[in-house]
């Protein structure tokens, strides 16, 4: 169980190696963080992956990669000529963000009100493929995660004021068969291919 964003940007190797042995299928169930943890704790998967605000006593949780976050902006635009970003630089904009409550949302609402960065909402949006789409289509700006592949067209600049983001793999601490130990371990070594381009 894990998010959209985790299975296009930081799995896919993992996903490859295991399923290159054709000894066992994988089945893959979309869910955010809190859907994920009630999923592995309900039994409905033996595996979790996302970033969590809190860690889980009950769950046996290994750190699997840190993600900076990156300011997603159409090549042209005249904050792409910079290398690196501040959040002051972005008052004024029109950010595309996930809807209301959601924990990206919250957070980058938070940094920015904090900085006393002026922005408003150019589209509500869930989901880092989308958001990315809507950046290609001069919709407006995005904060996505550094792992995200971009559109044509489309460039990211570090924003380092915001906090990297700990993916974790879990499970419940009684344990999980062959089959999913070893696919956590797959997903132990090829947690930082994101990071590499070997996506």
């Amino acid at each position: 169980a894990a998010g959209e964003g985790a299975f296009l940007y930081l799995l896919g190797p993992a996903m490859r190696t295991h399923l290159a042995t054709r000894a066992h299928a994988l089945q893959l169930m979309t869910a955010d963080g809190a859907s994920a943890v009630e999923a592995v704790r309900s039994g409905k998967a033996q595996l979790g992956v996302a970033c969590l605000e809190s860690t889980p006593r009950d769950l046996a949780v290994t750190p699997l990669t840190r993600v900076g976050q990156v300011l997603a902006l159409p090549r042209k635009h005249p904050l792409a000529l910079r290398r690196s970003l501040r959040l002051r630089d972005l008052a004024g904009t029109e950010l595309i963000v996930p809807s209301e409550g959601r924990p990206h949302r919250t957070m980058l609402s938070r940094m920015l009100q904090s900085a006393g960065v002026p922005w408003t909402v150019a589209v509500e949006a869930n989901g880092w493929e989308l958001m990315l789409q809507l950046v290609r289509l001069g919709m407006g700006l995005a904060v996505v995660n550094a792992c995200c592949r971009v559109p044509a067209g489309v460039t990211t600049r570090p924003l380092p004021e915001l906090p990297a983001l700990q993916y974790v793999v879990f499970s419940r601490k009684e344990g999980v068969t062959g089959t999913a130990q070893a696919l956590r371990q797959t997903m132990l070594t090829h947690a930082e291919a994101w990071s590499t381009g070997n996506t």
